[in-house]
């Protein structure tokens, strides 16, 4: 089951061939504090998400983007070596993507860049837990001294919004001994430039910068920044220009001791893997882009980069791959503590900061995965002081499920958990455009049922440990009724798979969806062995690619197969047949566990992985994109770096493939269902 073949993520001069070739990949740094650093390759910003120093604020946790960019400039020979590239109207000026020789991304992201006899390479890191970018320009060769000048380029805003001149007020500008800053009064966060060269002040504005991608998205795409002058060195072949960017000045001798100690980090974070799996190392890797300390000191999972937050349902389904595959378990269950505090009608929210700014509970399965969440927990470290620490909480969840929560939420007379009948968007397939809710799934889930049922065993479990006899006997009864109703409850003849979703009026939702497989993956024997082989036939045939799985069957007349154009229009696709990343862990897991935990079969399902490898290089380079397009080529859209759609086929490939996971309760093997009406319903 080993595979020694090395992923590099590495790009010579043919990927800067033009610059549409030189844009089409992103990179991406992280600190650990929910900031981070991202253009493309060749360093020309094309989304509002694109800068060199993203910080997230201390009290609020809102992320301001500071500093824009450095464009530098070599002057040697007859014509300066242009190491940056920026859009306008019209035009691309300068051109450096055209001096670019190659890009590297480990450790960090390495530019190569060559012309006229000059090479020179540049490194940009942000050293873990700090609000700060370090760049270093290191001439290794030349025909003679050259001078190189840097000018940063600033701003202060919310990310998500762009700034033109007017918008900002008047900069202000105080050098250092060996700092540059420039304050904008009217409490925005300035920004620091600590360098070891020489500062010029040449105060301008860059006017109407153009990000192509936020016009391809159908938003505002133009931007202005100020720029205080630049900074100059005199180098030698050998020597190298340093620069640290940050709300504050920071010694310039810091950019070499975090060179240091962030190099010795990133290393141990894959130095004792316990397999050589070509795909294994990349994704734990990445893994720590996601796990942060929130404003708040506590630990968080950001659901993605650029522009997510922290969401309760993208933590817990991101936990067992993000946190316990990679060994963070007292991550995990700080996580798990903290969101057990939050618990309020028996529900966890699924938002801490809803549209009113308070946390929002409008989801019927984000509490479930919680649940789950620390179901695994237990697995994988044997820590029941967790559960036994939030068993209060866990009590009032199933309590006020029982009895009835908010959006209607309850257990219906046949042991299966709804919403009321005007409640929508519950679970994660939540667009909605106007007035139109795209996915209303009103009533009865499908996965859901399998979250509600496992939640019963665990529960279960927990009152047998606690010797509360009267108490496991009443979830051994409602787990019971659970498994009795679901078959006869979800299985379509029509489709040969389960419905999507059963309405409080009893229709169902026949149409052809992904979201059986949490079914199939977690509580499998919540349907005989002739359904499970049929449900996964159908998703095989009919919703998988080699990238995920596609929302709905390409079939259905309300099947999108491209998720392209503005808000309207992508969110008219998004759970329409786009294909989502993270759908592929639950199918491997349902997958193994249908056909057996075999060799060969694991052999099979590491082949379904395969085109991750490409896909790590094809978007954002050492990230796995959020979606793609359900029609092929299945161009990679959304986020370039998602947390489930890296989580999943991480935990996958440790758990079902590798077996690397925790023997005791592996999803899908405990399900020790009653017999009753359920196996009458289906083939």
């Amino acid at each position: 089951m080993r595979r020694t073949l090395v992923v590099k993520f590495e790009f010579g001069a043919e990927a800067f061939s033009d610059f549409q070739q030189a844009t089409r990949r992103e990179w991406l740094e992280t600190n650990g504090r929910g900031g981070f650093a991202s253009s493309t390759l060749c360093l020309a910003n094309t989304r509002r998400y694109h800068g060199l120093l993203i910080v997230a604020e201390p009290v609020s946790g809102e992320r301001r983007l500071l500093l824009g960019k450095l464009d530098a400039t070599v002057v040697a020979g007859d014509r300066p070596l242009e190491l940056s590239s920026n859009g306008y109207a019209g035009a691309i000026h300068p051109c450096g993507f055209q001096t670019i020789q190659r890009f590297a991304s480990d450790p960090w992201p390495t530019w190569r860049f060559a012309d006229q006899g000059v090479l020179i390479e540049q490194t940009l890191f942000m050293p873990h837990g700090q609000d700060a970018v370090i760049v270093c320009l290191q001439l290794l060769e030349a025909p003679s001294a050259v001078r190189l000048e840097v000018r940063p380029k600033v701003t202060s805003r919310g990310f998500h919004h762009l700034c033109l001149v007017h918008q900002l007020p008047e900069p202000h500008i105080v050098e250092g001994e060996q700092s540059v800053s420039v304050g904008w009064g009217l409490g925005l966060t300035g920004v620091t430039v600590s360098h070891d060269g020489r500062f010029v002040r040449q105060p301008c504005w860059y006017y109407q910068l153009v990000y192509d991608m936020e016009w391809k998205r159908g938003y505002e795409s133009r931007e202005d920044l100020f720029c205080p002058g630049a900074i100059t060195w005199e180098l030698e072949p050998g020597q190298t220009a340093r620069l640290i960017g940050a709300p504050q000045p920071f010694p310039i001798e810091w950019a070499d001791r975090w060179i240091e100690s962030e190099g010795k980090r990133r290393k141990k974070l894959t130095a004792k893997l316990p397999t050589r799996d070509a795909l294994y190392k990349p994704l734990a890797r990445a893994a720590d882009c996601f796990v942060v300390r929130s404003s708040g000191d506590r630990p968080a999972v950001l659901a993605g980069y650029h522009w997510f937050a922290e969401r309760s349902r993208d933590s817990f389904i991101s936990m067992p791959g993000l946190l316990l595959v990679t060994g963070r378990f007292p991550q995990a269950r700080a996580l798990l503590v903290s969101y057990g505090g939050m618990v309020s009608q028996g529900m966890v929210p699924q938002s801490l900061n809803g549209p009113d700014g308070r946390p929002d509970y409008r989801a019927i399965d984000t509490t479930f995965w919680f649940v789950h969440a620390l179901r695994r927990y237990v697995d994988y470290t044997d820590d029941w002081s967790a559960a036994e620490e939030l068993y209060d909480a866990l009590r009032d969840i199933m309590r006020f499920h029982e009895s009835g929560t908010r959006f209607g939420i309850r257990v219906d007379e046949d042991g299966l958990l709804g919403g009321g009948p005007d409640a929508d968007r519950l679970t994660w397939m939540d667009a909605r455009v106007g007035d139109w809710v795209v996915t209303p799934r009103t009533g009865k889930p499908v996965e859901v049922q399998a979250l509600w049922y496992g939640a019963l065993q665990f529960m279960k479990e927990l009152a047998e440990r606690a010797g509360q006899a009267e108490r496991c006997r009443h979830y051994d009864d409602l787990a019971a009724r659970t498994a009795d109703s679901f078959q006869r409850t979800f299985w379509c003849e029509e489709t040969r798979c389960c419905c999507d979703a059963v309405s409080p009026d009893g229709r169902r939702d026949a149409a052809v969806r992904p979201n059986q497989i949490v079914v199939l993956a977690l509580q499998p024997g919540l349907l005989s062995e002739s359904c499970r082989r049929c449900a996964l036939e159908v998703v095989q045939q009919e919703l998988l690619t080699p990238v995920g799985l596609r929302t709905l069957s390409p079939r259905d007349p309300a099947y999108r197969g491209h998720y392209m154009g503005d808000a309207l229009t992508r969110d008219g696709a998004y759970h329409q047949g786009t294909v989502w990343t993270w759908l592929l862990g639950p199918f491997i897991t349902a997958f193994v566990n249908l056909n057996g935990r075999t060799p060969q079969v694991r052999r099979k399902a590491r082949r379904l992985l395969d085109p991750l490898l490409e896909r790590l290089t094809a978007f954002g380079v050492g990230q796995l994109p959020e979606i793609a397009d359900g029609d092929e080529p299945h161009h990679p859209r959304g986020c370039i770096a998602q947390a489930c759609a890296l989580a999943e086929p991480l935990r996958a490939l440790a758990e079902d493939i590798l077996e690397l996971g925790p023997r005791r309760n592996i999803p899908g093997e405990s399900a020790d269902l009653r017999a009753g009406s359920r196996q009458t319903v289906g083939p």
